[in-house]
């Protein structure tokens, strides 16, 4: 309400924001602007989104990353996605068993503690207050801990249908690395510019002889008339919710579908 004034919203835009005293001219430009243009609505439904680097909350526009960060410099370090709801995260404990089981793999040492990530993950759930939260956790040996929190849509209870390109050759199950989350992204942030110039909503990357492997986003299983099937874990990431759905229909065959039967 008006009578509620200018300040109360700066604070709160503050507060849930996690920003730092020094953005507080920016914020106050920014609500003025909203406020002459959408009006108190769109401050209320405005989207959260959080950002802490090494214990401390940082403007999302602002750089925080040192020059020799491994994450910066080559792409050397691990990242995890996940879901939260009014603070709590979904399949946390898969998701850091994952995290460091790469780290193990691929011999990253140095990197943040489970303890220490933890934490961060509670004050950055605390700062974006409840909800429905894309929950973005980066790792360095530097060592960095970058979390970050966006607000986002609560899942339909109906999933809705999307449209595909198909990658032939894109899918290398000799690649090692594939298997682990790594911030070198490049394979995938490539199927997802080929997908958007189609118009389609994601890729599915196939191996040379057009078998199934997984999307740039998620795991794929494919329904034949005899089973359920999807790729094993061999140049694709073990995804969490391939691990769920695996839990659900309990005679899924880790085989790859071949192109006649996708």
């Amino acid at each position: 309400r008006r009578a509620t004034g200018r300040r109360h919203y700066r604070k709160r835009l503050l507060e849930i924001q996690g920003r730092p005293p020094a953005c507080r001219r920016c914020w106050e430009t920014r609500l003025e602007s909203a406020r002459g243009v959408h009006g108190l609505a769109f401050l209320m439904n405005s989207p959260v989104k959080v950002v802490r680097v090494n214990g401390r909350a940082v403007d999302p526009d602002t750089p925080a990353l040192r020059l020799d960060d491994p994450l910066a410099r080559a792409g050397d370090g691990l990242i995890e996605t996940m879901r939260a709801r009014n603070h709590r995260v979904f399949r946390l404990d898969q998701h850091l068993e994952r995290l460091h089981g790469s780290a193990r793999a691929l011999s990253m040492s140095g990197l943040p503690g489970d303890d220490r990530i933890r934490a961060e993950l509670d004050a950055i759930l605390a700062a974006a207050g409840p909800g429905d939260l894309q929950i973005r956790l980066a790792v360095s040996s530097a060592p960095t801990l970058w979390v970050e929190a966006q607000s986002t849509e609560p899942l339909p209870v109906e999933p809705r249908a999307l449209t595909a390109i198909t990658m032939p050759g894109s899918w290398r199950p000799e690649l090692f690395t594939a298997q682990h989350k790594t911030s070198s992204r490049a394979l995938w942030s490539w199927a997802e510019r080929r997908a958007r110039e189609t118009g389609a909503d994601t890729a599915l990357l196939l191996d040379e002889q057009g078998r199934m492997g997984e999307a740039t986003t998620a795991s794929v299983f494919v329904r034949t008339p005899r089973a359920v099937l999807t790729a094993p874990v061999r140049g694709l990431l073990r995804g969490v919710g391939r691990g769920v759905m695996m839990e659900l229909v309990p005679d899924v065959v880790e085989r790859a579908a071949t192109r006649e039967e996708w």
